[in-house]
């Protein structure tokens, strides 16, 4: 009787002193299943070049195609591939525009969220496969700054993820400032960039 009192009495006191951020921050991880589950699949299709998940063709130029995802990430605005063509190696990229926004603390409210989504998530890069932890510093948002951005790297490092990047972005556009995710394999430039002899 007198242990259930106190684990009464600390629960309710975590409830009511706890700082408003911290509940929000901890209600926003913790209520995100869709948010885990659709970005699952979407990194163990990364070393697919995210073949699986193109749809419908939106934007074919010379230089790049673009295409809808399937698979989109909960609450945002768009999600597709962009598949590059001025490179001697394939090379893709999967994006979601989670936020478009003329406020500016709305959009560091998101980034901020995103980014503790992100950060020490656990992934896998093909469905039974390695599992892998999301690090990244947090590059701060400022009204100073029109680009924010903060590049994710999987941990441990090995030779099947080291080129593989996930970036959380707030840029200031056209009046406006995105909130963006962009996952991607990084090569060395003089390994993707063609040759003047070619």
């Amino acid at each position: 009787m007198i242990k259930e009192k106190t684990l009464t009495l600390l629960l309710v006191v975590f409830t009511v002193f706890t700082p408003t951020h911290i509940k929000a921050q901890l209600k926003f991880l913790n209520n995100s299943p869709e948010f885990r589950q659709a970005f699952d699949k979407i990194m163990a299709d990364c070393s697919n070049r995210f073949r699986n998940l193109k749809g419908e063709s939106v934007i074919d130029n010379p230089e790049s195609s673009e295409y809808e995802s399937n698979i989109k990430l909960p609450g945002a605005e768009e999600c597709k591939v962009i598949q590059m063509r001025n490179t001697k190696q394939e090379t893709a990229a999967w994006q979601a525009l989670m936020l478009s926004t003329d406020d500016y603390e709305e959009a560091s409210k998101k980034y901020k969220q995103l980014y503790n989504q992100l950060h020490n998530a656990v992934v896998r890069l093909d469905k039974a496969g390695t599992p892998y932890t999301i690090k990244g510093e947090l590059d701060r948002p400022s009204d100073e700054k029109k680009i924010i951005s903060t590049i994710f790297d999987l941990s441990p490092s090995n030779i099947y993820n080291q080129k593989v990047h996930i970036e959380l972005s707030m840029a200031y556009e056209l009046l406006q400032w995105k909130v963006r995710i962009t996952i991607y394999d990084k090569e060395d430039d003089e390994k993707v960039r063609p040759t003047i002899n070619e």
